[in-house]
């Protein structure tokens, strides 16, 4: 057993349930902002006096995005 819990260990970085919350936290927040700039995006790119150059940067930031 001792030998499985060392293997485990060496293999595998130990994280307390602190860390892990705030690790999902912090991931969990990142797709919010991301998904939150992708409706910007979009809302950007329906107007009707969006330039081209704007328009390019847009769908590459997008593209970056998902």
């Amino acid at each position: 057993m001792r030998l499985f819990v060392n293997k485990l260990r060496a293999t595998y970085d130990y994280k307390s349930p602190l860390q892990k919350r705030k690790e999902i936290k912090s991931e969990a927040q990142r797709m919010v902002e991301i998904n939150c700039r992708l409706g910007e995006i979009q809302s950007e790119l329906t107007k009707e006096d969006v330039k081209e150059r704007t328009v390019k940067k847009l769908h590459s930031e997008q593209q970056v995005l998902s």
